[in-house]
Parts: C-alpha cells; structure tokens; sequence
C-alpha cells in the first residue's frame, strides 16, 4: 500500500485501472491474500515499474525501497512478417522505466511491423529472457524463435510435419510452416513507451 500511495494512487481502483487489470485482482495482491500462491512474476514487476520501487523491495522488503530506471538497449527490431532486424551501427538505449532488476536478464526490441497486432503494436518494446530454450519447451506459446539459416522472428510457435520442424504463426501475416527453428526465446514482457510529462 505505501508503495502505491507513494506512486501517487490514492486508491485502489485508481491503481489497478492503471495497471490495467481488475480490482479484485489488484486488492487480492495488495491485500496478500495470494500469498499461497504466490503474485506471478510479471504482476509484481509490473507493479515496481509502476510504482518505482525496486522489484527486490517489493517482494521481500529488502535492500533498497526505491530504484532508478535504467535504460535499456534496443538490440533490433520487428518488422514486417515479425522477423527481426538488428540495429545498425551505435548502440540505441530506450528510457522504458525498467529497473536494473529487469535489464540484465533480457534482450529488447521495437515493434516497427503490424504482423503481430493485436498482440503488440508499432511502437512497443517486447523483452525476451536471454535465457535459451529447446523449440519443444515453448511450443504453442509466442517467442523469439532463431532459424537454422540465422534469421529471427517473433511468432507463436507451434508443431510442423516431422522432427525440428515447426510453424510460425502471426496475427496479420502470412503464417510460415515447416521453418526448421533450432532455438527459442521465451517472452518475458511488453512495454509502451513512457509518456513524457
């Protein structure tokens, strides 16, 4: 509760609508009634990206309450048909309102194609843990997923005709059966931009 009071949300309605979810949910968290269960990973960084607190404060009331966001490097991004392109030449950094918590353990990229709306927009950022992963364990799921040609896309994978082959699906594109993937990259976050005060 301090940490949403500081964050400038009075109530908790107020908190959830901008956290985009339900009150119930949202009192559930805030009340701890979860706490058999535990609040799911990206519920609670979600909440410490929103109310700027560290995610290590907000889960176990240690180390440092407050956090400065970091900025985080857009390593490419995902065009048309979601295949992904890297960023030419300097390093870019985007100012998403990440804490250090969550800069470390993902790669980011920016949205520049329409294949995947309505799940992510032209202009949004998505995260994928670095972290990789056997094609199998992330089967019908949207991922990073890495072609044995070298090229990347952003799609859901799921079982193609026979061993190692897969099909990529998209929301607006043209799906891409049979692709051999050789990697995965789980999705760890979708992000707007920060509007600017």
């Amino acid at each position: 509760m301090s940490a949403r009071l500081a964050a400038g949300y009075a109530t908790r309605p107020e908190a959830a609508a901008a956290l985009g979810m339900s009150v119930s949910t949202y009192e559930s968290h805030e009340n701890g009634l979860r706490a058999t269960k535990g609040i799911p990973l990206e519920s609670a960084r979600q909440y410490a990206r929103r109310f700027r607190v560290s995610l290590n404060w907000l889960l176990t009331g240690q180390g440092e309450r407050s956090t400065s966001a970091v900025g985080v490097e857009i390593r490419g991004f995902i065009g048309a048909g979601a295949e992904i392109e890297d960023v030419e030449g300097s390093a870019r950094y985007e100012e998403l309102g990440i804490t250090p918590d969550d800069a470390d353990e993902l790669e980011w990229y920016e949205v520049i194609g329409n294949s995947m709306e309505p799940r992510v927009y032209a202009g949004e950022f998505v995260a994928f843990e670095k972290r990789e992963y056997e094609p199998s364990q992330l089967l019908r799921t949207e991922c990073l997923v890495y072609l044995d040609d070298k090229r990347r896309f952003f799609k859901k994978l799921n079982p193609g005709t026979g061993p190692g082959l897969y099909d990529l699906i998209s929301h607006n594109a043209e799906d891409r059966p049979d692709e051999r993937v050789v990697k995965a990259g789980k999705l760890a976050m979708i992000v707007s931009r920060p509007r600017r005060a």
